[in-house]
């Protein structure tokens, strides 16, 4: 009997992983599908299966504003400031309501160190939601 070498056998398992991903990313899965999966993940704190649903999510529409917005959300709860800013900033751009998407960011560019230009940009911003607009606050006395 011969015994099959390891490096041969984690190839393999590479590419069936490679595989099966690639058939669930081209499954015909719509975006808002996807969208309501990275929710669920968020809601579950599995921040990297959101960040994967998004990032196909936005692969077939890259304007999908909650998308943005989710991506950045998850970004930032993973650590990574600078892609959350860049995220939060899509969705802004892409008209996603400020009271969800300001807080975040203002949280993005402390933790960047970007005091001066967090002041700056939102100290007159005025939120409507009183949540919202306490992160906000909270984040301009922080700065």
């Amino acid at each position: 009997m011969k015994l099959t070498p390891i490096p041969f056998v984690r190839r393999a398992m590479a590419a069936s992983l490679l595989l099966a991903l690639a058939l669930v990313a081209c499954s015909g899965e719509k975006p808002e599908a996807m969208l309501a999966s990275a929710r669920d993940y968020m809601a579950k704190d599995d921040l990297k299966s959101a960040v994967i649903q998004v990032k196909n999510a936005l692969q077939q529409n890259p304007d999908l504003a909650e998308a943005r917005y989710i991506l950045g959300v998850a970004l930032l709860r993973s650590g990574d400031a600078v892609g959350a800013e860049t995220e939060l900033r899509k969705a802004m751009a892409l008209n996603y309501p400020d009271e969800k998407v300001v807080p975040p960011l203002a949280q993005a560019m402390l933790a960047q160190g970007q005091s001066k230009k967090l002041i700056d940009e939102f100290a007159s911003k005025d939120l409507a939601l009183p949540a919202a607009k306490a992160e906000l606050l909270t984040a301009l006395a922080t700065a």
